[in-house]
């Protein structure tokens, strides 16, 4: 299943550390009731979300939140999941209160067709990270270079979360790649006392993105790379505005 919490016209939410909407997420996940050990930390379950809106240098603004989760404890409490549970008061200066904010449910906008493989034109709502193998802390920046295992990379993940295997084939859009060679951008983490904030770096590009239903379903719940409880990798319709 997969939700959307939407700001009222007009009255976007302004935050520096994608930890502070993590933190509110896991607490509206455990007012529902949900263990914090299925929501954090290396046994948590399969869920995603992605922050939608603009980066600036003095913050993010954010306009909507999209949050995903399939075949794990956490379906029973998704559709509890309410925007006035959505609240953070962070000791790096940031709050969150999304207790106004409208909430729906994003249903996969492809249907399944027999005998045919399906296909998703999508976008990343957020940046979608690939770390660099063998290099900590390394991410990489550019998805011409990625292009020759990106499959590989995406379906491991997503068959280690789902217990099956996974064969999506995933293929950026040259031409926005061609047109558009600077299509990363740094995400500010968290704070870090007496050092510069921790960071992601994440890549933006049209994709299409082909599979049985079950795949792409996942990949629409789940997201594709790396982090996805953490906000990166979340993917929308090209079809109509993020």
């Amino acid at each position: 299943m997969r939700i959307r919490f939407s700001a009222p016209r007009g009255e976007l939410t302004n935050f520096h550390f994608l930890d502070s909407l993590h933190a509110a997420l896991v607490n509206g996940w455990t007012a529902c009731g949900a263990k914090g050990s299925h929501i954090v930390g290396p046994n948590a379950a399969n869920w995603s979300f992605g922050a939608v809106g603009t980066a600036r240098p003095k913050g993010f603004l954010l306009k909507s939140v999209v949050v995903g989760t399939e075949a794990g404890p956490l379906d029973q409490f998704i559709g509890q999941l309410r925007p006035e549970k959505l609240r953070k008061s962070s000791t790096n200066g940031d709050v969150l209160d999304l207790s106004a904010w409208h909430r729906s449910v994003e249903d996969l906008p492809v249907a399944e067709e027999p005998g045919v493989a399906t296909a998703l034109p999508a976008i990343m709502l957020s940046p979608l990270a690939l770390s660099v193998r063998g290099e900590k802390r390394r991410w990489h920046t550019d998805l011409s270079e990625v292009a020759p295992y990106l499959n590989e990379a995406v379906n491991s993940r997503l068959s280690r979360l789902t217990g099956r295997e996974v064969r999506l084939d995933i293929q950026a859009d040259r031409l926005y790649l061609r047109a558009n060679p600077h299509h990363s951008t740094l995400v500010r983490t968290r704070a870090v006392p007496g050092a510069r904030p921790a960071f992601v770096i994440g890549m933006l590009c049209p994709l299409v993105i082909r599979g049985s239903i079950d795949d792409i379903r996942s990949a629409w719940t789940l997201g594709i790379g790396e982090k996805n409880r953490y906000g990166f990798g979340c993917i929308g319709f090209a079809g109509r505005r993020p």
